[in-house]
């Protein structure tokens, strides 16, 4: 599918919304989702998500931070506090700020609900992105044990370059591949610093994920022989405000 054809179908997507739908417009720009949906709709194919998937989130999401026996610490009231004659005491829930943020996620749910519809029009118009045949090839080789096998006999060994760059239906293709050896013979190259980037829907739990699932043996490049050592002083002096970084694991 090109650009423009994928936008003519979210704007088709759109036209079909009832007339209660919480993201129907009847004013200014009636398509003021379509990019919000192009986002959800991509995201949602790179991490394998469902509308499922998503719900629950949401669900889990709204009992953690109005839960009045173990309330998330952004969402009680540090101190005692007074606004418009109403006096809130340290612990009490910030209602307003849970309804508020709770109504803003609501509506990402609401709009995952149309992602089946929107693949629906896509297989109408005949037309695929690069996500689904990722998720095509997963699916057959989820239904399909005997192709499965096919490929796991083809490729033995595997390497990925650039891990930080995957996504997570990038990195459940690879534990497919190399899932029937107890020991794969599987080398990844990948800097967890990069993965701040976020290219293709890459997240650092790619990386994550892979080093519980193998244990691998690792390996740390710290030579570097590009840069000078004024950029790399500054770059170490930025990139280590990041808390989650893989090399804290390894030291």
């Amino acid at each position: 599918i090109t650009d423009l054809e994928e936008i003519e179908l979210l704007r088709k997507l759109i036209d079909g919304f009832s007339v209660d739908h919480p993201l129907k417009r009847f004013k200014q720009d009636v398509y003021f989702e379509v990019p919000k949906l192009k986002n959800l709709f991509g995201m949602m194919k790179q991490e394998g998500w469902t509308y499922e998937t998503i719900k629950e989130a949401y669900e889990l999401f709204a009992k953690s931070i109005s839960d009045p026996n173990d309330p998330h610490p952004d969402y009680v009231y540090q101190k005692k506090y007074s606004s418009k004659g109403v006096t809130f005491m340290a612990g009490d829930l910030k209602v307003n700020k849970i309804e508020e943020d709770l109504k803003k996620y609501k509506v990402i749910v609401d709009a995952a609900a149309e992602f089946e519809t929107f693949q629906s029009l896509m297989k109408r118009s005949e037309r695929y992105d690069y996500h689904d045949m990722i998720l095509w090839v997963i699916r057959r080789f989820i239904e399909k044990d005997v192709l499965l096998g096919k490929y796991q006999e083809k490729y033995q060994y595997i390497l990925v370059d650039e891990y930080q760059d995957t996504n997570g239906a990038q990195n459940q293709l690879l534990f497919l591949l190399a899932s029937y050896w107890e020991n794969p013979n599987v080398f990844i190259v990948g800097d967890d610093d990069q993965s701040i980037f976020r290219f293709q829907g890459a997240n650092m739990s790619s990386i994550e994920d892979f080093v519980r699932k193998f244990e691998p043996f690792v390996v740390v490049l710290e030579e570097n022989y590009r840069s000078t050592q004024t950029i790399l002083d500054l770059s170490k002096s930025l990139i280590k405000k990041k808390k989650k970084r893989l090399i804290s694991q390894f030291d």
